[in-house]
């Protein structure tokens, strides 16, 4: 009988102080949600890669039309934009601009000394792209499988060369509108890096140069087509604002 009064009052001991005990444990770290949308965030970053341009034929005012042959060159651009994340798929917006020096050159049409063309060298060159557009993929774990496309321009310049001693003899230059289209791949490298690669083919549109009487040489109806492979790198801005972005 002694035994169990002295069992009982030591289970009412207990019953009162494990409250206590139990709130003077360091408590066990809830586990982290799993990411909602790993894709969605501002971003911007660079890439670097390579174009090939096929230009226009080029039409003076008199009718004639030479073809300059294919280029290629580098490509060096910055990008910015916002994903929105569904489930599997990512929506968003993506702004471009883009460094380059494609050049292209071949006779004028015409000989020397029979008319106003003849004996220079008609050059096409394009330095500089801006594209604005949307994007549509579909995401899987920590990769990106994207669609691109949107309004392009290119800054294109016309140049004319004396093809005996090489001097420039006149030029005009016009952005030129036009749109785009692509497709593209990214991996999560980190909650906060993105890696890809993007295919992009540019269209833009004719347009007439009109070239100062210096030398008395016509205008020209020129336009061209790009198609350019670059590697990419994105660093996503602000995610903690836009909830659990990170993994």
């Amino acid at each position: 009988m002694r035994t169990l009064i002295l069992v009982g009052a030591a289970a009412l001991s207990l019953s009162a102080i494990a409250p206590a005990l139990a709130a003077d444990m360091p408590l066990k770290a809830a586990p982290v949600a799993a990411p909602v949308a790993p894709w969605q965030g501002f971003f911007f970053g660079g890439s670097l890669g390579g174009d090939w341009e096929d230009p226009g034929l080029w039409t003076f005012g008199d009718g004639r039309t030479v073809q300059l042959p294919s280029a290629s060159s580098w490509v060096a651009g910055l990008h910015t934009g916002f994903n929105w994340q569904f489930g599997h798929l990512v929506l968003g917006t993506e702004t471009n601009y883009r460094f380059t020096d494609l050049s292209s050159s071949s006779a004028c049409p015409g000989t020397a000394g029979q008319n106003r063309l003849g004996g220079l060298i008609c050059q096409q060159r394009i330095q500089n792209i801006f594209t604005f557009g949307g994007r549509a993929g579909f995401a899987y774990s920590d990769w990106l499988l994207y669609g691109t496309g949107g309004y392009a321009s290119t800054a294109m310049e016309t140049n004319t060369f004396n093809a005996t001693t090489g001097l420039f003899n006149d030029g005009a230059g016009h952005w030129h509108n036009g749109w785009f289209g692509g497709a593209g791949l990214e991996y999560l490298l980190t909650p906060d890096i993105v890696l890809g690669v993007q295919y992009t083919h540019i269209n833009v549109n004719n347009h007439t140069e009109t070239v100062a009487p210096v030398n008395l040489v016509e205008d020209r109806n020129i336009s061209a087509k790009i198609d350019m492979v670059e590697a990419r790198v994105s660093f996503k801005l602000w995610s903690g604002m836009w909830g659990p972005f990170s993994k």
